[in-house]
């Protein structure tokens, strides 16, 4: 809020939420968003003209996780297909879903023991003096 005249700052609601909730179950993962704002202005003096209606989002999400390190994972935005604006007179995607195969190395550098490869983390070394 602008502290000098009490209007909303461009383009920032005065009431926003989200909220995430997921489960797993063994090698899946199931999830929902949920996001709302309320009314907003697209201009510094709160201009009728430029007021952007509020607007409430159901996004879904899931995850499986088919080897170490792998993951196929699915999101679907906007399951409503809700028609919203970010920016007055610009359009925002309507309900759109994306499918990707993610690779995570394992964060200690260790390898994966099935796969018959050696730690690649360094090991201390013996050194000896004569």
């Amino acid at each position: 809020m602008n502290l000098e005249n009490g209007a909303l700052l461009p383009r920032r609601a005065k009431s926003f939420g989200s909220f995430d909730a997921a489960r797993s179950f063994e090698a899946w993962r199931f999830g929902v968003e949920l996001v709302a704002s309320g009314a907003r202005f697209d201009s510094i003096d709160e201009d009728p003209a430029t007021r952007m209606g509020g607007y409430a989002l159901v996004n879904l999400y899931a995850s499986y996780k088919f080897a170490p390190g792998w993951t196929a994972e699915l999101r679907w935005d906007n399951v409503g297909d809700k028609n919203y604006e970010l920016a007055k007179h610009y359009n925002t995607p309507g309900s759109n879903a994306f499918v990707w195969v993610r690779w995570r190395p394992r964060a200690d550098g260790a390898r994966d023991p099935r796969s018959g490869s050696c730690s690649a983390r360094p090991r201390a070394s013996r050194s000896s003096s004569r």
